[in-house]
Formats: structure tokens, C-alpha cells, sequence
């Protein structure tokens, strides 16, 4: 399916969007795509296996819409695999990642095209910044509240694990030569942080990096992130992580600050994600504590350094008191 744009023309910029059973969510996406000032781009719906009326509700959205536009159908295989097919489908210079639940600023395909005019060297990555919104579009954090843009460095995968900037799927363009050139594709059967496997991979690789120094995304956290519910499927970031570390050089910078600070971090995430399993979950709570009592995860969770002193006793107490600390908090939740 297409849009007002002849196939013939070749797009600047292809947004790939995948979707699956996002019908809910998808207009406040589709409309700020429409509302774009420069049309120099296409966009692929993956439309991931849906079982729900999203492709309908999404044509409905395009009727009458002079946007350059495909649908493309596919079986289920999760986003990862609906995000590498937009990768190899993908007509653009660049190619730009969007979830079916965020939205753009109107602006943002014009200023990664002004931003590109004034390079002499084509970047391998453009990078701009991003805000989290709820469902009403109220911002809940802005990018600058917690991270700063950085257009040169001597490492951007150093300044990425150390958190002075950070890249969401949401808020990059990435040269598709330079994807394909490397191989770097989101990890199939990764089901937690499989986009930070793949900034991570792009960030060791690229040669040249740009930013545009503004939010331009918007993150939408509503009641269906998953972010926002227990799933066991946390235990993935494991697995992430170990294709992180199988990707960096020993005894390098990179790899030694991964080791000491970015994998402890995630590995601290997964395990307070874990924590908010359902109070009446007890199988739950034993496959927890015979995950914090692996000695392998163990001496991972040992190396992170909290800054308050209430997250350092907090931290002695899961490492060495698993038990204890969630029949603890079992209690409280029972108790509420």
C-alpha cells in the first residue's frame, strides 16, 4: 500500500514503525507522522501478526493521507524480527525506529535534514533528545533533566555506559549502509533490552556520530508498558548483556567499565523489575531468590555502587539476605 508518493522517488529517511495489537494506541503515532513539515521520507508499518483490528484502525488513519507509506504483514515474531524486516525493507539514506505508542515532534525529519546539509562527513548515527509523556502528554522527564548532548567524544560507547547521554529506540536515525555494512540487527529471541543491544553494537561500530542538541521524541508510559508490570521474561537482560560482553575487547576501557558499571546497573534493574511480582506469587518468589543466590549474578549485583546510603543497606540485605528482604516485602504487601 501506498501513499501520494511515486515508488520511483527515493526517500531520505524511512521510519519504520512495527505494531502488534496497538490499536489503542497507534493514532497519536500516525498523526504526528502526518503532521511532519518535510515529507522527504516513508514509513513502514510491520504490522507484527496482529489478532486485533489494528490494521484497520491504521488504514482508516491513512485514508486521504499524501504520506509515502507501505503496510507490510508478517507473522508473529516480536519486534525485534519486525524491526529487522523494516531494516532489509527500507528504501532510505537513513532509517528511523518508532514505537506504534510514541510520537514525533512535527519538525523532526526537517532538522535531522538541516543537521545533515551542514555535515561534510555523513554520520554513521544522528542522535537527538527525548521526553517521557503520559497517555495526556504530560511530560513526566525531560532528556535534559538527567542526560546532556554531546557532539564529539573520544568514546560515545564510554559516555553511553556511564550514562552522560542516552540514545532510546525512539530517538535515532542510523545510516541503513552502515547497519547492513556491520550486520547490526536487533537480537531475535531477546525479548528484554534487545534496542539496547542494538544502540550498544551501533555506538562500538560507528565512526561518525551527530547530535541535534533538542527533544524531538516523546516516550508515552501508559498501563500496558511493560515497564510498568512483573514479567519474568526480566531474566532476558542475562542473556543481553552477554552479547554485550562477547562484542567488546578484552582488557579495553570499554569492556572494564562494562563490566564494573554498565552490566551491574542492568543486572540491578532486572532484579528490582523482578521485586514487583505479585504478593500471592510464590513460585515467583523462590525462582527470585535462587537467582540473586547464583554466585555468577551475585558478584555482578556486588560491583554496583548506590549513592544513598538507605540503597547500600538495601543492597547488603537482597545480596545476603534474599529470603528475608522479599518475605519482608511479601509481608507489606499483604499487609496494604
Amino acid at each position: 500500500i501506498k501513499g501520494g508518493i511515486k515508488l520511483g522517488d527515493t526517500p531520505f529517511i524511512t521510519i519504520i514503525v512495527p505494531f502488534y495489537n496497538s490499536g489503542k494506541y497507534i493514532k497519536n503515532s500516525v498523526e504526528s507522522i502526518k503532521k511532519q513539515t518535510s515529507q522527504n521520507f516513508e514509513v513502514l508499518f510491520i504490522n507484527d501478526g496482529s489478532t486485533d483490528n489494528s490494521k484497520g484502525i491504521l488504514k482508516e488513519l491513512l485514508l486521504d493521507c499524501d504520506i509515502n507509506y507501505r503496510i507490510i504483514d508478517k507473522e508473529n515474531g516480536g519486534e525485534s524480527s519486525a524491526r529487522n524486516l523494516g531494516i532489509k525493507e527500507a528504501r532510505g539514506d537513513y532509517v528511523f525506529f518508532f514505537d506504534s505508542d510514541d510520537f514525533i515532534d512535527d519538525e523532526l525529519i526537517t532538522e535531522i535534514t538541516n543537521k545533515l546539509k551542514n555535515e561534510n562527513n555523513t554520520p554513521d548515527i544522528i542522535y537527538w533528545g527525548w521526553n517521557k509523556v503520559n497517555n495526556e502528554r504530560v511530560v513526566l522527564q525531560k532528556y535534559e533533566d538527567r542526560y546532556t548532548y554531546i557532539e564529539s567524544s573520544g568514546s560515545f560507547l564510554i559516555d553511553y555506559m556511564l550514562e552522560h547521554f542516552w540514545i532510546c529506540i525512539g530517538s535515532a536515525a542510523y545510516r541503513r549502509s552502515f547497519l547492513v555494512e556491520n550486520n547490526i540487527f536487533f537480537p531475535e529471541g531477546v525479548l528484554i533490552a534487545p534496542d539496547v543491544v542494538f544502540i550498544f553494537t551501533s555506538l562500538l561500530k560507528a565512526k561518525t556520530i551527530k547530535c541535534i542538541s533538542k527533544s524531538l521524541s516523546f516516550y508515552c508510559i501508559h498501563d500496558n508498558s511493560i515497564s510498568q508490570k512483573y514479567t519474568f521474561k526480566r531474566i532476558h537482560t542475562i542473556k543481553a548483556m552477554y552479547l554485550l560482553e562477547e562484542s567488546l575487547e578484552d582488557g579495553s576501557k570499554e569492556k572494564e567499565i562494562f563490566l564494573n558499571t554498565f552490566k551491574p546497573r542492568f543486572y540491578w534493574n532486572m532484579i528490582n523489575n523482578l521485586l514487583k511480582f505479585d504478593k500471592n506469587d510464590y513460585e515467583a518468589k523462590k525462582r527470585i531468590i535462587r537467582l540473586i543466590n547464583n554466585k555468577n549474578i551475585k558478584k555482578v549485583l556486588k560491583k554496583h555502587q548506590f549513592s544513598k546510603s538507605k540503597d547500600q543497606i538495601r543492597k547488603f540485605v537482597i545480596i545476603h539476605f534474599p529470603k528475608f528482604y522479599i518475605d519482608f516485602i511479601m509481608n507489606i504487601r499483604n499487609e496494604g
